[in-house]
């Protein structure tokens, strides 16, 4: 035990480091953005003028993240980024 103190003292990791689970997605900083703004029950539209992008493209970005989530409805996508850690 108190080995571990000394090495913890030192700054030696004792535990591995975990990835958040949202890292584990295989989305874009502005997809993620855009998942933010989509939990928050923005349109695309109204997300497109947020983040200033075009509502084809904020469209685009939606397709990825259910993709991506595995889900087919924005409260779906809601619930699994709050499962992610996203919200």
């Amino acid at each position: 035990m108190l080995a571990a103190v000394r090495r913890a003292l030192s700054g030696e990791l004792l535990f591995p480091q975990s990835k958040p689970k949202w890292a584990t997605l295989d989305i874009s900083p502005r997809q993620r953005e855009v998942l933010a703004l989509l939990c928050k029950g923005h349109p695309n539209k109204e997300i497109g003028r947020c983040l200033g992008l075009s509502e084809n493209t904020v469209r685009s970005h939606v397709a990825v993240i259910f993709r991506e989530l595995g889900v087919n409805t924005r409260t779906e996508a809601a619930m699994a980024a709050r499962r992610h850690g996203l919200d």
